[in-house]
């Protein structure tokens, strides 16, 4: 009798080990038609968007259900955050419709093996967008789907349902007519030879932006360079490039170290040169240059100057 005990235990023993082996990586029993919807766990905590290079982009939804039997509906509410709202920007309906027998599940969120990499997506189309000056921050929301049976994230458990979006500034091609104009306070930041002779690179002062008439996208004002040693004024170009980049025109004050030194002048800084977002408020400026390029008095110097609107 002792014996068929023991026989009898050992089988459940086994038909216990070999049941909870089948899903063990899942870590419980599934059921069929029942599940949740979520966002990727391996999603960044914000999603950048950059409209110059990303014509289109997706927000995709991890559909953790072991069969979708019917097409399932997916409810989602943008929320805006700062800048436009982008429920008067993108033509989105708020509901998308992912097909039957579409699934997400065993992928990473169940440890399978298995690579399940479907995803819903919700398409943005940023052709849409016009042209901002600021940041456009929003959370794509997940509210609800048309099955009951699959829930809107996993009552207990941390499965992310809010995706926080950010559209990045695009340079124009063509930058706004009141963009760097006016009147700046201008002073050297960085300078060689004209701080190391008791003089300035640029005279600090006040000088006045207006718009290049033969380029927009340049600004000129005019200003003394080395005022102790040359008298007169003279007309200073930068410009704001494509490349996203500020270069300084060249400019000759007509002087040079020596009789037989070539000119002392300022060109662009090339590698050196600042950057330039439209996204950034134009009441200051970091002018990076290259001083004393033709070596006339010991150069070339990195350079700068810094204009600060009044």
């Amino acid at each position: 009798m002792k014996n068929i005990i023991k026989i009898s235990s050992l089988i459940l023993v086994f038909a216990c080990f070999f049941a909870c082996d089948d899903n063990d990586d899942l870590g419980f029993q599934p059921t069929e038609n029942v599940g949740w919807i979520q966002f990727p766990g391996s999603n960044p905590a914000v999603i950048e968007i950059n409209t110059e290079t990303q014509p289109t982009f997706n927000v995709g939804i991890d559909i953790q259900v072991p069969i979708v039997a019917q097409d399932l509906t997916i409810s989602y509410t943008l929320v805006p955050v700062s800048g436009l709202n982008p429920n008067t920007i993108f033509s989105n309906s708020g509901t998308i419709l992912s097909p039957a027998g579409e699934s997400s599940y065993a992928g990473p969120d169940n440890n399978t093996g298995s690579n399940y990499d479907y995803l819903a997506n919700i398409e943005f189309n940023t052709s849409e967008i016009p042209f901002i000056t600021e940041l456009m921050i929003f959370d794509v929301v997940l509210t609800a789907t048309n099955d009951a049976n699959i829930t809107v994230g996993l009552e207990g458990a941390d499965k992310p349902t809010v995706q926080r979006v950010s559209i990045l500034c695009a340079n124009p091609d063509s930058i706004p007519a009141d963009y760097f104009i006016g009147d700046y306070a201008i002073a050297d930041l960085v300078g060689t030879i004209g701080p190391g002779n008791g003089t300035e690179n640029f005279a600090a002062g006040t000088v006045t932006l207006t718009v290049d008439p033969f380029n927009p996208n340049a600004r000129i004002f005019s200003s003394a360079i080395l005022p102790a040693f040359n008298a007169e004024i003279e007309s200073i170009s930068i410009v704001f490039t494509e490349n996203d980049v500020i270069s300084l025109g060249d400019v000759d004050p007509g002087l040079a170290c020596g009789a037989t030194a070539p000119p002392y002048v300022y060109t662009d800084g090339g590698a050196t040169n600042s950057l330039w977002s439209i996204c950034n408020s134009d009441d200051f400026l970091i002018v990076n240059y290259t001083e004393d390029p033709n070596g006339s008095c010991g150069g070339p110097f990195d350079a700068s100057f810094t204009l600060t609107k009044l």
